[in-house]
């Protein structure tokens, strides 16, 4: 499915999951009117265009990143090399009286989606499908299980050393396109505010509830996660009580992944078994604004 484009690939909505699975967005060579040279791009582009291209995916050569407004661009001249050039032709189309062309197709398999995060987890902690679908059953989780393990597997990941498996790569290639400022970010949004903050910002309104139970639900969020992993991996190694099993994620980087799943992932697709709508984080495509659902 081919979506339209804003002419600086800004400000526009996707709301069909089925867009973001073929992920078809094309624009108008007409409107490809943002004329400016090619920056020397981060080291994580070069790494999620080689796992998205890997994968049947395709970025258009003239896409590239602006680190001033971190944002994506179209740059002139484009880069068209014999072998670009044939893989475009081949996604040429129309678009009214005007020539169209596919600017990116995302593959399922390079987003940071429910089934990549329990493959981040799972070497440190190897039932963590189960405990998380039991800790969902059991009704103990105020976010959604999607929420849960995306947060997780990115605050694990920022959490550890580096690892050589792809997940891994991809992983940390995609919390490198966060903004250079993070902590500016995360910390914008309202549950994540101190006591002081949301009195004096938000005293009076709907919104302070609001705040406080979500503040309140990511954190027991995070204690069941905690005791979920020393419960069921406490019998396998060397330790007397569950309270000596080390949980290597912290609740601060936890948090931080939550605003970043929160205000960046789109939804893909429905759960057949649940009838809750599957989310994922989509390289590339989030530096665009969007929104989700």
């Amino acid at each position: 499915v081919d979506t339209p484009l804003a002419p600086k690939i800004r400000g526009f909505k996707i709301k069909n999951h089925h867009q973001i699975l073929s992920t078809g967005i094309s624009t108008s060579l007409a409107h490809m009117t943002n004329k400016r040279k090619r920056q020397e791009q981060p080291w994580w582009w070069s790494t999620l265009e080689g796992d998205i291209v890997s994968h049947g995916g395709f970025l258009h050569p003239s896409i590239g990143f602006s680190q001033e407004t971190r944002t994506l661009e179209i740059v002139d001249p484009v880069p068209r090399s014999d072998e670009a050039a044939a893989t475009i032709d081949k996604n040429v189309g129309t678009e009214g009286n005007h020539e169209a062309i596919m600017m990116m197709r995302i593959p399922k398999a390079s987003m940071i989606t429910f089934d990549l995060a329990v493959a981040l987890l799972t070497p440190w902690w190897p039932n963590v499908k189960e405990c998380v679908h039991d800790l969902q059953a059991s009704h103990k989780l105020y976010s959604s299980i999607w929420d849960v393990l995306l947060a997780l597997a990115l605050a694990y990941t920022v959490d550890t050393p580096t690892a050589t498996a792809r997940e891994d790569r991809l992983a940390r290639a995609y919390i490198a396109t966060l903004p250079q400022d993070s902590k500016a970010y995360l910390n914008a949004v309202p549950w994540r505010w101190s006591q002081h903050d949301l009195e004096t910002r938000l005293g009076g309104s709907t919104l302070l509830n609001r705040a406080r139970q979500t503040q309140q639900g990511i954190q027991n969020d995070y204690s069941a996660l905690v005791e979920a992993f020393r419960s069921s991996t406490s019998g396998n190694q060397a330790v007397t009580a569950p309270d000596e099993v080390i949980f290597p994620v912290s609740l601060e980087n936890y948090g931080d992944m939550m605003v970043v799943v929160s205000s960046r992932a789109f939804v893909i697709d429905t759960n057949t078994d649940t009838q809750q709508p599957e989310v994922a984080l989509i390289p590339i495509l989030d530096l665009c604004d969007h929104c989700r659902g």
